[in-house]
């Protein structure tokens, strides 16, 4: 599965970056970033266009969906809630669940 910090990556890219400010935005090293880009490219996951990298909406049509999804999920989130906690909203939403297992 992929790790928090690997999804914040994902999240990030969907507007194009470039290494140094993916590693800048999510604080990681570059070793790290790198790492997680060889991994998604290595699934079709992103593409690179000029040192820059992107999520590739050509093979992953729905990909960029999940993204905002994530996106949300995260915004909505409260790190003090205990992740075995049972509420009634909240969690990693199916599809985005489902397309991660998948994949990772």
């Amino acid at each position: 599965m992929i790790a928090y910090k690997g999804l914040n990556l994902l999240i990030i890219l969907e507007k194009t970056r470039s290494v140094k400010n993916l590693a800048k935005e999510i604080d990681l090293s570059i070793y790290s970033v790198y790492k997680y880009l060889k991994l998604f490219l290595n699934r079709g996951l992103i593409r690179k266009i000029n040192k820059q990298y992107v999520i590739n909406e050509e093979l992953w049509t729905d990909l960029k969906q999940l993204i905002i999804e994530a996106k949300s999920h995260l915004i909505n989130s409260d790190e003090r809630i205990p992740t075995n906690a049972k509420i009634s909203r909240g969690g990693i939403p199916r599809p985005l669940g489902r397309f991660l297992s998948k994949i990772f």
